[in-house]
């Protein structure tokens, strides 16, 4: 696929103007590095550029942000791969892309934004998303959102940033375990949310963590 060029034809194709082009081109790059290696992954990301990769991540349609955060979370799976990402497009901007596309009223969107930001967290040091302050906004008005498994992810992001007592520390400094308590006890009581409300267990226990 590299000798023939493909990779340098799909990535030109993500600076057409048509959504539907730049959403095959995106897809199609996904589907390239489905299981691929390190090295697999670099190739594709220095033909397809930083800057052009960022566009992407804060596209103002919807589609094309949901598929290039996509992108992003599956290429942060692994801190080798996550340090290449973040030598290219610096942690400032990837920080800033994510936390548009988690204030973003989508579920599909603040879904995969947060599930990217739970990667992060769970291979560097917690202080830098405590020093965040426009993400820890963000996420703490997401704590209330009304979709179940967006919201899920929420709190499951929670937890990875209270994996230690800094993290823990830093969320109730912020206010996060009374935010989070308020979110459980204005919850339906009867238990018939339409996700089967896994978000409180999950809720549950990232206020555990933050107050142990």
């Amino acid at each position: 696929m590299f000798q023939q060029g493909a990779i340098q034809y799909i990535v030109g194709m993500m600076d057409r103007p048509e959504t539907s082009v730049q959403l095959n081109a995106i897809w199609t790059i996904r589907n390239t590095l489905w299981r691929a290696n390190p090295d697999e992954h670099r190739r594709v990301f220095m033909h397809m550029g930083f800057d052009r990769f960022y566009r992407l991540l804060t596209s103002t349609d919807r589609q094309v942000r949901q598929q290039a955060i996509i992108l992003a979370r599956n290429t942060t799976t692994s801190l080798q791969m996550f340090e290449f990402i973040r030598e290219g497009l610096k942690m400032q901007r990837l920080f800033d892309a994510l936390a548009e596309g988690l204030d973003i009223d989508e579920d599909e969107l603040t879904l995969q934004a947060a599930c990217t930001l739970d990667n992060i967290a769970c291979l560097i040091d917690r202080r830098l998303f405590l020093e965040q302050g426009a993400l820890l906004v963000v996420l703490k008005r997401r704590v209330k959102m009304r979709s179940g498994r967006a919201r899920n992810a929420v709190f499951q992001l929670l937890k990875s940033i209270a994996g230690d007592e800094l993290g823990a520390k830093g969320l109730r400094e912020r206010g996060f375990d009374v935010a989070i308590a308020e979110a459980l006890r204005d919850a339906d009581p009867s238990g018939m949310e339409v996700d089967g409300g896994e978000w409180k267990i999950t809720a549950a226990q990232a206020l555990k963590m933050l107050n142990r």
